[in-house]
């Protein structure tokens, strides 16, 4: 079994139709597609929300920064 993964931004309009124009070389004929909606994002110009990392300012490590595991989790 050969899977492949096509990612595109869509709209959904209020008919609730998802109409998808796949390349070239997928063969004609009956295929099983999987749908996932991600809901938990914002799209803004083109980009996830989500996929922003945020940007730490500095040139060197706070003092007293630690990586441990006990400093990093509450558990």
């Amino acid at each position: 079994m050969s899977l492949r993964t096509f990612e595109t931004i869509v709209d959904i309009e209020e008919d609730r139709r998802l109409v998808v124009q796949l390349p070239a070389d997928v063969a004609v004929g009956k295929h099983r597609v999987v749908t996932v909606l991600d809901e938990s994002t914002e799209v803004v110009n083109g980009q996830r929300e989500s996929w922003k990392f945020p940007v730490m300012e500095g040139t060197t490590w706070p003092t007293g920064l630690t990586w441990r595991r006990e400093d990093l989790y509450a558990d």
